[in-house]
């Protein structure tokens, strides 16, 4: 029988503080055979079943880019412009998943919503 895979996801401050920290563990069905990789890494595969062609932005992922946001004290339509200028579109509706997820990442990794663990913005 195939063990399951864990995998560890963490996000962190800028000072390196874990702020979350998720275990994702692959299901395995019982008796099931190995999964061979493919040679391409999985592109082709990829691009058949739809998992990298533009799925757009979640609710979730909304809703955490603009608390991040208000952490800075940007809040409400001042939010509203200030992500669409950064994702240079003419509304959030645009917007994919991967681009939402790089944005999060780069504006935690800038410090934007440092105010959340007590360090300071500058």
């Amino acid at each position: 029988m195939n063990e399951p895979k864990v995998q560890c996801i963490e996000v962190r401050t800028p000072d390196g503080r874990v702020i979350i920290k998720v275990f994702v563990t692959e299901e395995v069905p019982p008796n099931s055979e190995p999964v061979q990789k493919p040679v391409d890494g999985g592109a082709k595969e990829k691009e058949r079943s739809g998992a990298d062609n533009g799925e757009l932005m979640t609710n979730a992922q909304k809703r955490f880019l603009f608390r991040i946001l208000a952490l800075k004290g940007i809040e409400g339509d001042q939010a509203y412009e200030e992500l669409k200028r950064r994702f240079q579109v003419k509304a959030l509706g645009e917007v994919t998943k991967r681009d939402a997820s790089t944005m999060i990442e780069k504006l935690l990794t800038q410090g934007i919503g440092a105010k959340a663990n007590g360090s300071s913005l500058k």
